[in-house]
């Protein structure tokens, strides 16, 4: 299966699998290998869920590292926009002094569960990054 194939499978399922479940109440995000990603390609490594409710049934398995990150937001599918978003963490780096030291992070906000339109999701996309000493 190709690539868009892969995705409406997966997001078929999810679909029926989350429609009536405690899934609802969770952010559903990804992470991305960051060596592929930086070379522009979607290598989607696990998937992890974020809790928004104090009361959750469910443990964290990934906790996401604390420190500084970067991060953009986007309308459509990141798969769309790797390109254009490598290219903006590598020269917004370069230019701050900056290293990216982590994997990206894919959280969609708005998804195939409020429109029909994949024009009109958003994704926040993020990298770890740390200060580069100055000599």
């Amino acid at each position: 299966l190709d690539g868009k194939k892969k995705i409406e499978l997966m997001a078929n399922h999810n679909k029926i699998a989350f429609e009536n479940s405690p899934f609802k109440e969770f952010n559903l995000g990804w992470i991305a290998h960051q060596e592929s990603f930086l070379n522009q390609h979607l290598d989607l490594a696990y998937a992890y869920i974020s809790e928004i409710s104090s009361d959750s049934p469910l443990s964290p398995v990934h906790i996401k590292p604390a420190g500084l990150y970067l991060s953009v937001r986007i309308y459509g599918t990141v798969r769309t926009q790797v390109a254009s978003i490598a290219k903006r963490f590598k020269e917004f780096s370069q230019v701050n002094n900056l290293k990216i030291i982590g994997d990206i992070y894919v959280l969609p906000i708005k998804t195939y569960w409020v429109t029909n339109n994949y024009k009109e999701y958003i994704n926040l996309v993020c990298v770890q990054v740390e200060q580069i000493p100055k000599d």
